[in-house]
């Protein structure tokens, strides 16, 4: 049996589609109960069990008839209000999962980490399943609390848990709109005025399950794939959702120093609101430096291939579509 942290999150839910098309048999561990009326977009025929990140003994309790657990419960943010849910959530979380897999036997752990735990430094384009950690990084907390769940999920390697790590971009998919990467979407509906300068590495969240999916059946053991298709402008991608969408596309070009600008004022206006952030000084920081994360080990070692842009949105703009349609 496979169960999956976070399987009601943006990448969850297709890693669990992901392995129940292939007829096997899923648990989803959630924070809170799932019921009739709130699983409507949640995979079907899955088993449910509540689950605390934060309790190794309602872990473990999970865990029960379990040979596989992918971990991919995470929280995305890089609102510095939030610095000790961060860590708490993403590196406390994957050590009590590395622990309660060691201590019921699970025999494999893949653990979906991120591209921002490779670390980041001036002046390096490309980066690779090789590329070490530095504290010269251009970092934030959210990458070094990954790096540090990375850490904790090698530990359990070296006690004799069978792990793979998945290093993903930026995820494009069809989700809510009001979270995650899935902003990118709502800010084009919206006909904002301005763009960025910067770049986006992304990666389908099909080709990303499907990774998780060939690595549960492989014989890789302590090894990461980065899971990322390409490297684009913020200009260009909007320009493209723009287009399906039959929206104007954002034509004002602001500047990296502007950015830090409009970075310090929506801090101010969420430590008012208790919003999170659309923009912060380390997301305008990392966006301004073109690095491009290679998918080559992936492609040779794992015989995978990666959508196209035009394949990806082509996939997610139609479901917000129908779903502006619907809610109407």
């Amino acid at each position: 049996m496979i169960a999956i942290t976070g399987a009601t999150g943006l990448l969850g839910g297709f890693i669990a589609s992901r392995f129940i098309s292939a007829g096997e048999k899923v648990v989803g561990l959630t924070r809170k109960r799932i019921t009739v009326d709130d699983s409507h977009e949640q995979p079907e025929n899955i088993t449910w069990r509540e689950v605390n990140l934060l309790d190794p003994i309602s872990i473990s309790e999970s865990l029960k008839d379990v040979h596989t657990v992918i971990h991919s419960a995470a929280l995305v943010s890089f609102n510095p209000r939030k610095t000790k849910e961060i860590f708490e959530t993403n590196t406390e979380g994957t050590k009590n999962i590395v622990d309660a897999c060691l201590a019921v036997g699970v025999k494999k752990l893949i653990h979906i980490s991120s591209v921002s735990a490779l670390g980041r430094q001036k002046g390096i384009y490309r980066i690779n399943e090789e590329s070490h950690w530095t504290n010269k990084t251009l970092t934030s907390d959210y990458a070094l609390s990954k790096y540090q769940a990375e850490v904790e999920v090698y530990r359990g390697h070296e006690e004799g848990l069978e792990v793979s790590i998945v290093n993903p971009s930026v995820i494009l998919a069809p989700s809510d709109w009001s979270s995650s990467s899935s902003q990118l979407f709502k800010y084009i509906w919206n006909e904002n005025s301005f763009y960025t300068d910067g770049f986006l590495n992304y990666v389908d969240a099909r080709d990303v399950a499907n990774m998780v999916y060939v690595l549960s059946k492989s014989n890789f053991n302590g090894e990461r794939f980065i899971a990322s298709t390409n490297l684009i402008s913020f200009k260009n991608i909007f320009d493209e959702i723009a287009k399906r969408f039959n929206k104007k596309p954002p034509s004002i070009r602001i500047n990296t120093p502007f950015s830090e600008v409009l970075a310090f004022l929506e801090n101010i206006r969420c430590t008012l609101t208790n919003q999170e952030p659309v923009i912060t000084k380390h997301t305008v920081q990392m966006a301004a430096e073109p690095f491009y994360y290679d998918n080559k080990k992936a492609v040779e070692k794992l015989n995978l291939s990666f959508h196209t842009l035009a394949e990806t949105l082509d996939f997610c703009c139609p479901y917000y579509l129908q779903k502006i349609t619907t809610n109407k």
